[in-house]
């Protein structure tokens, strides 16, 4: 339960950095009228990015946070077709070098975070371990 914990946190810290990040990129207008924060974000990230939009919204009432989630390479898509993104979370490098190297870049410069990293585990169980030793 505590590594579920510790992952959940981490997430959300991850997340409200790439939304501070992206605040920078915001026109904020009169203190009358909501901010539009628009995030393009992998489909995989849906269940964090909700309850920071919750939170994040509650301490900044003045800006509203809009999710676009899909696939990566569906969202790069619909980025280079002049979809209004002001952050693009991907689950891959790939759409992001895309956007990156497209010219004129589709990327504001110095802005790119790379701020998580996946890894592939293997769970065995330890009854499966005792039959591959007896073999």
């Amino acid at each position: 339960m505590n590594r579920r914990r510790l992952i959940t946190w981490i997430a959300t810290a991850i997340t409200s950095m790439m939304l501070v990040i992206g605040l920078q990129f915001v026109n904020f207008s009169p203190a009358s009228s909501a901010t539009t924060l628009n995030v393009y974000a992998a489909v995989s990230l849906t269940n964090v990015l909700n309850t920071i939009k919750t939170q994040y919204q509650n301490a900044n009432p003045g800006v509203n946070v809009v999710y676009t989630f899909g696939a990566s390479g569906t969202l790069l898509k619909q980025i280079q077709a002049g979809a209004p993104a002001d952050i693009f979370i991907s689950a891959a490098n790939d759409q992001i070098n895309v956007l990156q190297n497209s010219t004129p870049s589709k990327l504001v410069a110095g802005t790119r975070k790379n701020v998580v990293k996946n890894s592939l585990v293997l769970i065995v169980p330890t009854t499966l371990k005792k039959a591959i030793r007896s073999n």
